[in-house]
């Protein structure tokens, strides 16, 4: 949880720069994607804020990721668009935490703890421009993980008491190909 106020407390920071300079403005990209891998396909909503400067854009970024599991991931992206036209086609790299979201109504036999893990993801896409220089279009494909742990206890029946519960550890690895739509403004 402090790593989640030490990112909010960067963003900020570079919130207020970027009013301060317009050599950094303050850019918004929201997305919504699917999602391919093993386990199917699956929705994901992702809002990324930062800065932009020339060609380079700095975020933060958070979202929904219902692929397998339903996670919110929390991470730093950075983009680089190949030249500052009003067309071009650029590079993300994404990386950060996945924090579980359990569903309630899947836990009812068993107590689970979740420990949240890495999230990373890389993509090309292409930015088509809009009347006002600000306003782009945004379209990638590109490579999506997600990783994270659970401790699972499960109480059993014994007859002679105290019973310890059966305790059990599962690290899920999720490797993903994503698409994207997005809006930056």
């Amino acid at each position: 949880m402090r790593m989640f106020f030490a990112i909010a407390a960067v963003l900020l920071a570079l919130s207020g720069t970027a009013v301060a300079q317009s050599a950094y403005p303050f850019r918004s990209q929201q997305y919504i994607g699917m999602l391919n891998g093993e386990w199917g396909t699956a929705f994901s909503l992702q809002s990324v804020n930062g800065v932009q400067h020339r060609d380079w854009f700095l975020g933060l970024g958070t979202g929904l990721d219902y692929y397998r599991f339903r996670t919110i991931p929390l991470f730093l992206s950075i983009s680089r668009f190949i030249t500052p036209a009003q067309r071009s086609f650029f590079i993300s790299a994404d990386g950060g935490l996945n924090f579980m979201w359990p569903e309630l109504d899947k836990t009812i036999v068993y107590d689970s703890r979740w420990k949240p893990g890495l999230y990373a993801a890389g993509s090309v896409g292409y930015k088509i421009g809009l009347k006002d220089r600000t306003d782009a279009f945004l379209m990638s494909i590109g490579y999506s993980a997600k990783y994270f742990k659970e401790k699972r206890e499960t109480p059993f029946l014994c007859f002679d008491p105290p019973c310890a519960p059966v305790t059990e550890t599962f690290n899920y690895a999720f490797n993903r190909l994503s698409i994207r739509l997005g809006w930056q403004f």
